[in-house]
């Protein structure tokens, strides 16, 4: 039995009113769950906005450079267990506005790329096509996600209820 949701989950319209905050951002990314938090967003709400965020719009960069294919997964660095990218809603909307944005320019291109440069399979593919690599046809390893604190915990029916 899944606990209750007690947290409330971003819909697409906070997903785009905030992607701003990546533009000019440091490499932190508690800088951002902080900026979050500040705005009254839960630690983890604002943790897989500023976490799944960047997979989301860099898959979709890295899907018009080569016939790859991407894990559905995502570990954490605290814990060897696996957990499906596709059970985070934040990750669902965030695929969809990626592509949506990609197609109709929903956000600017600057902010587009500022949110896709911090995903870590962006990076990979940058690097190895800057090395004269090939991605065609390479399937990416689960996602490691470092420093965050909520990312992959399972809570109990009543702690679920009452954090």
């Amino acid at each position: 039995m899944q606990a209750l949701a007690v947290i409330r989950i971003m819909n697409t319209e906070e997903l785009i009113s905030l992607s701003g905050i990546f533009v000019g951002a440091s490499d932190d990314d508690t800088e951002l769950v902080e900026s979050l938090e500040k705005r009254g967003y839960a630690q983890a709400v604002a943790e897989r906005y500023v976490a799944f965020m960047p997979i989301a719009f860099g898959r979709v960069i890295i899907s018009q450079v080569g016939n790859v294919g991407f894990s559905s997964l995502y570990k954490t660095s605290e814990s060897s267990k696996e957990f499906n990218l596709n059970e985070e809603p934040i990750f669902t909307l965030a695929s969809d506005l990626a592509v949506q944005s990609y197609e109709q320019g929903i956000l600017e291109q600057e902010v587009f790329s500022a949110i896709a440069s911090r995903s870590s399979e962006f990076n990979a593919v940058n690097k190895a096509l800057n090395d004269g690599g090939v991605i065609y046809g390479a399937t990416f390893a689960p996602v490691l996600l470092f420093g965050y604190k909520t990312l992959g915990k399972t809570k109990g029916f009543l702690r679920g209820l009452f954090s």
